[in-house]
């Protein structure tokens, strides 16, 4: 078992920190941040760096290239790539933990080495109101579990996951059956880039459901 293998086991076993995976082609990555909120963050690294009391962005550099994992905890109300920074570099989000997040508008815009997201638990997004952009260029993402997210807080999704190649369809199935089976908001408009769902069953139902019942209007790729 690899060193960052163990890493991350050990740290998804004792602590409920926000983990990402990412690729360091350099010799540095940089967590992004948004000036609009206030943080105190801790990071830990998979090659065993500490760095505490974080307030702002935070460059972390490595003694080689390679994939790393990073670990944050405590204040930290939004990840902002924005399409910009080491946004290419982002490979995974290993766990969302118990990060209070304030705002996931514009956060991985444009991170096209996000394919797969494999956390199997849900971010809190008890205390966010925006996803504008959340996915968008995020090309190459087929798969993340958004059925355990929820967004029955959410009142903007405007360009949600724009230009994404497409959900793995039974990915977009359990998300649109999951977010029918909330209270969402009215009025909403999330795209889906190319994403398609499955006629005849569950899923057309809970698309039917958002869009007579809600009225959302959700541009994807239809149905198969």
């Amino acid at each position: 078992m690899s060193l960052r293998r163990l890493f991350l086991q050990q740290a998804q076993a004792v602590s409920n920190d926000f983990i990402i995976e990412v690729d360091v082609v350099g010799s540095t990555f940089t967590i992004p941040t948004n000036s609009i909120y206030n943080y105190l963050y801790d990071v830990t690294t998979s090659d065993g760096q500490t760095i505490l009391g974080n307030t702002g962005n935070l460059t972390i550099t490595f003694t080689s290239i390679g994939v790393y994992y990073i670990n944050i905890s405590g204040i930290f109300p939004q990840i902002y790539f924005n399409n910009g920074g080491d946004k290419t570099n982002l490979l995974d989000i290993k766990q969302w933990g118990d990060i209070a997040w304030s705002d996931f508008s514009r956060s991985f815009f444009g991170c096209t080495g996000l394919t797969v997201v494999t956390a199997t638990d849900a971010p809190d997004l008890s205390g966010v109101t925006g996803m504008v952009a959340t996915f968008r260029n995020s090309t190459n993402l087929s798969r993340i579990d958004f059925s355990l997210w929820d967004i029955s807080s959410i009142t903007s999704f405007g360009n949600f996951m724009l230009n994404i190649q497409a959900l793995d369809t039974d990915i977009y199935d359990a998300t649109l059956i999951s977010w029918a089976a909330q209270t969402p908001q009215m009025n909403q408009s999330p795209n889906f880039g190319g994403s398609k769902y499955t006629l005849g069953g569950a899923a057309e139902a809970a698309r039917t459901t958002l869009a007579t019942t809600y009225n959302w209007n959700i541009s994807d790729g239809g149905g198969v």
